[in-house]
């Protein structure tokens, strides 16, 4: 994460910046981008259609016959079924990511739903019976605004001017007439809704592949591809350059952005474990899909990971999107 920014300098406190000294913010990011171009030469790509065979784990024997011969009866012939589509889902851009670091994911996946339950879920609540929901949405937007310049960069980097277009009048209205973010009549006034672009989605609309599956300790779903946009990510948002040169408030408002959309999302996360017979699996599948979807423009605008499935951003939660 970026602290000394082109977008504060030294942050006009008119004393010299120490060129000599990089940031820990900096030193992070670099890590984190030599590490994930390692990763990207080591591990395999994925391979289209490589994934299990969907008839595998059909079960055999007078049980199951049984079985199948009721559930015939109440559905008619299988003979009758249109399975048009099929090969459409079975399709690379159905396939799953592959997932040569499950055991390393798999822990962290594991660590991160402890925290969601000893530490991010009592402090939501609490944060949410101190204020009241309209205003935490109100923090929300506020924060939603911020990321005005990250997505109209990407959007023009994509070509989408339309999009673009949106996005600057979403940021000029809400700042204005939403009282510096905390409303949007933006899309209550005027319809115009969340245009949801980064460097992940960027990186994907130029045909960088997605890589391996990634999950990172705290941030939650990602892979490589997603995690160099991320990095990229956080030099155009403008919550990483509120105070130059302090890194430990960017942090802060990172976590204050996540108890903040925790607190109003406290239940999707629970029911998404609740009813998930492998719930690693299931964040995997959701969060992969919703991520291919955004990249060919096909997810709900301003949608979030958990209402089509899971949450790439919170614990285990990437997006106010």
């Amino acid at each position: 994460m970026e602290t000394r920014g082109s977008f504060g300098g030294a942050g006009g406190s008119g004393r010299r910046p120490d060129r000599g000294r990089r940031s820990p913010g900096r030193a992070f990011v670099n890590v984190a981008v030599a590490w994930l171009a390692v990763l990207a030469l080591l591990v395999p790509a994925p391979v289209a259609g490589s994934g299990p065979d969907p008839g595998a784990d059909r079960q055999a024997g007078p049980a199951a016959d049984d079985r199948d011969n009721g559930m015939a009866e109440e559905t008619g012939s299988l003979e009758e079924t249109d399975w048009s589509g099929g090969e459409e889902w079975l399709s690379e851009e159905h396939a799953s990511i592959a997932d040569p670091l499950e055991p390393m994911n798999r822990f962290f996946f594991a660590v991160n739903d402890r925290l969601y339950f000893w530490v991010l879920k009592p402090v939501s609540r609490a944060y949410g019976r101190i204020l009241p929901e309209d205003v935490r949405i109100g923090v929300g937007n506020c924060f939603d605004n911020l990321q005005a310049p990250l997505r109209l960069i990407n959007a023009l980097l994509q070509g989408k001017v339309k999009g673009a277009t949106i996005v600057l009048a979403r940021f000029v209205i809400n700042s204005t007439l939403g009282v510096a973010g905390f409303g949007d009549p933006a899309k209550t006034e005027f319809n115009l809704a969340t245009q949801a672009e980064d460097f992940g989605q960027t990186l994907g609309h130029y045909g960088v592949g997605e890589g391996v599956y990634l999950c990172w300790p705290l941030l939650g779903p990602s892979s490589i591809r997603d995690s160099c946009g991320t990095a990229l990510d956080s030099f155009f948002n403008l919550t990483s350059h509120v105070v130059p040169d302090k890194p430990a408030v960017a942090v802060g408002l990172y976590t204050g952005q996540r108890i903040n959309q925790t607190s109003l999302s406290l239940e999707d996360y629970e029911l998404f474990r609740k009813y998930s017979f492998d719930p690693y699996v299931a964040m995997r599948e959701a969060y992969v899909q919703y991520r291919r979807n955004q990249t060919l423009d096909k997810a709900a605008k301003g949608g979030s990971f958990l209402s089509e499935g899971a949450e790439p951003g919170y614990i285990p939660s990437r997006t106010l999107n």
